[in-house]
């Protein structure tokens, strides 16, 4: 069963009791008691509810004239006490249900703290709360309100919701009397009596020594009191620390002594620390439930002195017979806070036969007789748990037994480069021992043993050297790392210590293998190989090299790659242009990557090759000639040129021997036509055609044709009948030769014959043979020893070539006139193969009419 009440547009469930039929009381009437503590309290307009699972439970009858509308919602969900719900806008006015409530009386509500009794001072100001009333009430849900009975004195006020009483005005002293009254909904009410004396006049609490100054240690770690708080008041006080600067800071406030003595304490497990912070302000405030006071308490933090040594550092003596944990030293220091000192300690030696306790005394930890050394140096620390001091040295010489000789430069390392020389000093080892009557013994070993051939040890100066002729040659080395154990005695204790040597890597410079590369090449174009530098050495395991050309002729003309040392032209090379030389030298440098370098110096000489062909200076020939030319007659001249040099560039005519015309006319070395027959059988203006080639001494031999056209004109007859014709040697002269003898023996005699098939109008030669041929000068050139290499990469060995030149002589009559005209040939000789290379004619003297040309080939 529910209780609804209306809540603007919704209704707000103000209540419910959940209710049980018992069995059988079906179509009966059912009456439920509510106990006191559940029931609902209603206000006028209030509705009754009910709430059914599924079906309807309660009894109703149909009826045309309903008193009240009746809100149904079949799909109502659950609502709590106090929630909200909007109900549709359906009613059932044909229905009245068997439902009635009962009201019951309310159970008034009762004051708990009153009537009660107070008195406050007349220094309560306005505004202040005097008094909060507590009530009960049984009926859950009733709402209050509180006033009072009778005058309320206008010195205070009370609020209608909570009850509590305030001070309205300022205050007189006399005795109040105020009946508060609660009333709950129903009206029900209680009222008591709260009676309140107002005396005066009151006074502030007095902080008798505010503002205040203290000092604490920052090495303060129990409770401490900081400062004393002396406070006077008529009434009871309370005092405490409000707020610090910085804020939580660790003290705190309580009474100490009398009621009116107050300490400020550092709190026990505090962390204070001078360098982070040294200052508090501490800000206190005391209170007599009426009046208050404060005041302020700086309290500055002290830093901590350190410990300080009173007998370090120092020496002592201790004797090898003590008993171990036997203390024999104290180690002291002083501490201006008179703080606990903890002592520690450390050794440099790992067999260290000391320790220190926390107290400071020192004592063998195992005997002494076996100790390692005779003298140990300690290093002492002390600590007051906020500063370590130290370390502090304490040397400790043990007595009553032998002092082994000391190594004090062992065990040491050293780099030994490569190239040291040998005999060089490379360790002297430091031995010391304070026995100074003892004799001392030597020696060492090293490992692994092929160290013996790299060093020696002279046992005098205790000196290690490189042995005498040892080469420390880190990449020929299998052993990189020497292990040298020094060993010193004195005839009761032996020492030990070891150096350790290692080889170290030196940059070697690389080495060409042939400091000179002579390269015989034909001219080509830019990028043709030319040639390969020689082999380099490097004995550095990895090293990158590059080859650098420095400087030489070559520059510009040569390339070399800088990571395969090809050599390569720069650019096209053609030997018949005046700025490209014959012959050319570069420097070539290999650099390994720690810029060592080895020079190669490359010589190259550029065979001109025969690339050139012969050019006419014109491109067809036209020449007249009269029908009564006299025969051997020049006609005209064909010139041609050619740019190539030496030999390419000497050059030869004849008439196309395919030509008809082939025996009528012949052509000089210098390009002159000249007649062989007659034209006078030939008809006027008759035309020959002919070709004349013009060849290059090349090899092979390059050539050009030119077309010449004669034509033949009508006589002329001013023309002389008889004309001196100057003539050159043509190439198609016939030769033999025969030579006896040894071929490299160019002493015994070579006969020649030589037969000259030319005619010559006014002229006459007379070929005869000649008996003799003198040999004129002869030469051989010794074997190269240097590296030699063709143009095509492939090598030859050296080659001996004998050389000769020979002079032949012939005769000639020219006008009836003798004559000598002197023809040098050249043979040369390869493995005992002779051959004439070439044959040259010699200027004739001035003046001479005779052959016109100052030279003459003749091919053999």
């Amino acid at each position: 069963m529910q209780v609804w009440r209306t809540s603007g547009s919704q209704e707000q469930l103000i209540g419910e009791n959940v209710l049980a039929a018992t069995i059988g009381s079906t179509a009966n009437e059912l009456l439920f008691n509510i106990a006191v503590p559940e029931q609902i309290t209603v206000v006028p307009g209030d509705a009754i509810g009910w709430q059914t699972a599924g079906v309807e439970v309660l009894t109703y009858e149909d009826t045309e004239t309903p008193d009240e509308m009746i809100w149904h919602d079949e799909s109502m969900p659950d609502v709590p006490v106090f929630g909200k719900h909007t109900f549709p806008k359906n009613s059932l006015r044909k229905r009245m249900y068997a439902v009635k409530a009962y009201l019951a009386a309310g159970t008034p509500p009762q004051f708990t703290n009153l009537p009660a009794s107070l008195s406050i001072t007349d220094a309560v100001f306005p505004g202040a709360t005097v008094f909060a009333p507590t009530m009960s009430d049984v009926n859950v849900g009733d709402t209050h309100n509180y006033t009072h009975a009778g005058s309320l004195p206008t010195y205070f006020s009370i609020d209608p919701t909570s009850g509590v009483v305030k001070v309205a005005k300022v205050l007189v002293p006399a005795t109040f009397n105020i009946y508060m009254v609660v009333t709950d909904v129903c009206g029900l009410e209680d009222i008591q009596q709260l009676t309140v004396t107002v005396i005066g006049p009151n006074h502030a609490p007095t902080l008798e020594n505010m503002p205040g100054i203290a000092h604490v240690v920052e090495d303060a770690v129990i409770e401490t009191l900081v400062y004393n708080l002396t406070v006077t008041d008529s009434d009871p006080i309370s005092c405490s620390i409000t707020d610090t600067v910085p804020s939580n800071a660790p003290f705190l406030f309580k009474i100490h002594g009398t009621a009116s003595e107050y300490g400020i304490y550092l709190q026990g497990g505090a962390n204070l620390s001078y360098s982070l912070q040294n200052s508090y302000e501490l800000n206190i405030t005391c209170d007599d439930s009426t009046l208050w006071s404060w005041g302020v308490v700086y309290v500055y933090v002290q830093p901590n002195s350190p410990p300080v040594f009173t007998n370090l550092p120092g020496n002592t003596t201790v004797s090898a017979l003590l008993t171990t944990g036997t203390p024999f030293f104290d180690v002291v220091a002083s501490d201006a806070e008179d703080t606990y000192l903890i002592y520690t300690m450390t050794c440099g030696s790992s067999s260290c036969p000391f320790s220190i306790s926390s107290g400071g005394k020192v004592f063998a930890t195992s005997s002494l007789l076996d100790s390692e050394f005779l003298v140990y140096d300690i290093e002492v620390y002390v600590t007051d748990g906020k500063h370590n001091v130290g370390p502090q040295l304490l040397s400790i010489q043990i007595k009553d037994r032998n002092n082994p000789p000391v190594i004090n430069n062992l065990p040491s390392s050293l780099l030994l480069p490569e190239d040291t020389s040998p005999m060089t000093s490379i360790f002297s080892f430091m031995v010391t021992d304070s026995d100074v009557i003892d004799s001392l013994s030597c020696l060492i070993d090293v490992q692994p043993t092929s160290g013996y051939s790299l060093f020696t040890f002279n046992s005098t100066s205790l000196t290690l050297y490189t042995k005498h002729g040892a080469i420390l040659d880190y990449e020929l080395l299998n052993d990189k790392t020497y292990n040298i154990t020094f060993t010193v005695s004195d005839n009761t204790d032996t020492v030990y210590g070891s150096v350790v040597i290692t080889i170290q890597d030196v940059n070697d410079a690389p080495v060409f293998q042939a400091s000179a590369l002579y390269l015989w090449v034909n001219e080509s174009q830019a990028h043709t190989i030319i040639g390969q530098l020689p082999p380099y050495v490097d004995q550095d395991i990895g090293d990158s090299i590059l080859y650098r050309m420095t400087n030489g002729s070559g520059v510009g003309y040569v390339s070399v790659n800088e990571s395969t040392g090809i050599l390569s032209f720069s650019l096209d090379y053609d030997s018949d242009q005046s700025s490209m030389p014959s012959e050319i030298n570069i420097n070539i440098d290999i650099e390994d990557n720690g810029g060592l370098t080895d020079t190669c110096f490359v010589t190259i000489y550029i065979h001109d090759i025969n690339d050139n062909a012969p050019v006419f200076s014109s491109t067809a020939y036209v020449f007249t000639v009269n029908s009564n030319t006299p025969f051997g007659s020049s006609i005209g001249s064909t010139v041609a040129t050619d740019i190539d040099e030496g030999s390419n560039s000497m050059i030869s005519y004849r008439i196309d021997p395919t030509s008809s015309l082939n025996s009528s006319f012949i052509v000089s070395n210098d390009g002159l036509i000249v007649s062989l027959t007659s034209f006078s059988t030939l008809p006027a203006n008759s035309i020959l055609t002919f070709k004349v080639i013009a060849e290059d001494d090349g090899l092979p031999s390059l050539s050009a044709e030119v077309t010449v056209t004669v034509i033949v004109a009508s006589p002329n007859t001013s023309q002389p009948i008889s004309q001196q014709t100057n003539v050159s040697y043509q190439n198609n002269l016939i030769a033999s030769a025969t030579e006896t003898g040894n071929p490299q023996n160019f002493t015994n005699t070579t006969e020649w014959t030589i037969l000259v098939a030319v005619s010559v109008v006014g002229a006459v030669l007379t070929p005869k043979p000649l008996p003799k041929l003198h040999r004129v000068k002869s030469s051989s050139m010794r074997d190269n020893d240097f590296w030699n290499q063709g143009a095509e990469g492939n090598e030859h060995p050296p080659v001996r070539r004998a050389m000769s030149q020979k002079m032949l002589s012939l005769t000639g009559i020219s006008n009836g006139h003798s004559r000598v005209s002197n023809l040098r040939t050249v043979t040369e000789d390869y493995d005992n193969m002779p051959r004439i290379v070439k044959t040259t004619g010699v200027r004739e003297s001035p003046g001479f009419r005779g052959l016109a040309s100052d030279r003459t080939s003749l091919r053999f």
